[in-house]
């Protein structure tokens, strides 16, 4: 079998170069296990990946994803069609495609039409991401969803909405029956960043509802809070992984009654929990032991922290004490804290060790680095 190297040019391997220099240009490393997603921001880059792909078919099956980014400087009318050509042109040339990102695109692109044409072409597809798009009505946004029977894994960023809609025709539209919402088996639901989320599980729910994993990156208010606590009664002991961030910027009333808010003690089958520590602020961070205190009496393999340290004090306080003293409680098989905030490397170790490696061993206590290294 030919080497990695000349398979994929790099123009077209969105984590290794994401700017287009020419694709003679080929990668100079190996490894044929990885899954390479190709971008693509407009006609000309569209045109000489599919030149590239004709001229040597066999780079096809090495492509596992496709990144459409419409933000650019293209007129409306050139954006819509070559996002609209995309399913056309490529439609049955790549056979092991399994995501598509769509990236910064508005309702005026994003029709049901369009989305259609690539749930057809690429029928393959069980990884869908959107960031920063727009949907006229939630209806478009459920027909995308529906138009890709293999799909299992959901990411959403930033969905800006749906602004022909209003609240009851939103409500009278998820009451009326729809048989198809039956055939959806998401597995895995990633909400990084939206205003959507009672919707969304509104949604869900009406669903086959199959999440084995659920990530939600930031909980800010007291109706996203209970939206979630509905979605994990319904889910159950089904669950497996349970990803939660919250945060108090937009409701600070969530401070002082969160635990009547997130309930998760009916995700029984959970193995690994991650928590998203927004704020280090101790007014901040009870939720972290009201969730963790749901957890007492029972056995979970691993669970994660992750901390923006700016100081090495961050740490030392009775907040962090009392979340210590909860996770003892828990006979875990790992406990990973991962720093992801400006201290130094060395300083960032040091504090956690200090606060952990009394009550957690070498074994149990793993030490992640993630820090944003453009603030050092």
């Amino acid at each position: 079998m030919a080497e990695f190297s000349q398979q994929l040019p790099t123009d077209f391997v969105y984590d290794r170069s994401i700017i287009f220099p020419r694709y003679h240009q080929l990668l100079q490393s190996s490894g044929l296990s990885r899954s390479e997603t190709v971008l693509l921001k407009n006609p000309d880059e569209l045109r000489e990946f599919e030149q590239m792909i004709a001229v040597d078919p066999q780079t096809r099956p090495y492509v596992k994803g496709l990144h459409l980014n419409g933000w650019g400087n293209l007129s409306r009318i050139d954006q819509r069609s070559w996002i609209d050509s995309v399913s056309n042109h490529l439609g049955g040339q790549l056979p092991n495609l399994k995501s598509i990102h769509f990236e910064s695109w508005d309702e005026s692109y994003l029709n049901t039409q369009c989305i259609l044409g690539f749930g057809n072409a690429f029928p393959t597809v069980d990884t869908l991401r959107f960031s920063r798009c727009t949907f006229a009505h939630f209806r478009d946004f459920e027909e995308v969803l529906l138009a890709f029977p293999a799909l299992s894994h959901l990411s959403v960023y930033n969905l800006n909405g749906f602004p022909e809609d209003d609240p009851n025709t939103t409500l009278a539209y998820l009451t009326s029956p729809n048989p198809r919402r039956r055939d959806v088996r998401l597995e895995y639901l990633h909400i990084a960043w939206d205003d959507n989320i009672e919707l969304l599980f509104a949604w869900l729910r009406l669903t086959a509802c199959s999440l084995r994993s659920l990530r939600l990156d930031r909980v800010s208010t007291e109706d996203d809070a209970r939206a979630v606590t509905a979605l994990l009664q319904t889910l159950g002991p089904e669950l497996r992984h349970l990803t939660i961030g919250c945060v108090f910027n937009v409701d600070t009333t969530m401070r002082t009654h969160f635990d009547n808010l997130i309930n998760i003690s009916g995700s029984t089958g959970l193995v690994s929990l991650r928590l998203l520590v927004d704020s280090l602020d101790p007014y901040d961070l009870p939720w972290v032991s009201s969730i963790l205190a749901q957890l007492a009496s029972r056995r979970i393999a691993g669970v994660a922290l992750e901390v923006p340290l700016f100081s090495k004090e961050d740490l030392q306080n009775t907040t962090w004490s009392e979340i210590v003293a909860e996770l003892r409680e828990l006979n875990l098989q790992k406990l990973e804290v991962v720093h992801c905030g400006p201290l130094g490397r060395e300083e960032a170790k040091a504090a956690i060790h200090a606060q952990f490696s009394l009550f957690f061993s070498p074994d149990v206590l793993h030490i992640v680095d993630n820090r944003i290294d453009f603030l050092d």
